[in-house]
């Protein structure tokens, strides 16, 4: 991955495996090239070895209901 912030590089597939998952939470997409999903105002979700295993409604979604 390309960092945003500077001129740095670094290669994941010396951290990972190529069954390994790898989540990073941040309040702004830190990459370039890479896909970053937001979360929706007050949605919280709850992550175990990579995988999602909560997800509430934001805020959004409860206003709507």
């Amino acid at each position: 991955v390309r960092l945003r912030d500077g001129d740095l590089s670094v290669d994941l597939s010396t951290l990972n495996g190529p069954r390994d998952l790898m989540t990073l939470v941040a309040t702004e997409p830190l990459t370039h090239d890479e896909a970053w999903t937001a979360f929706e105002p007050g949605e919280v979700r709850v992550f175990e070895q990579g995988e999602c295993v909560f997800l509430s409604e934001g805020v959004a979604a409860q206003a709507a209901a």
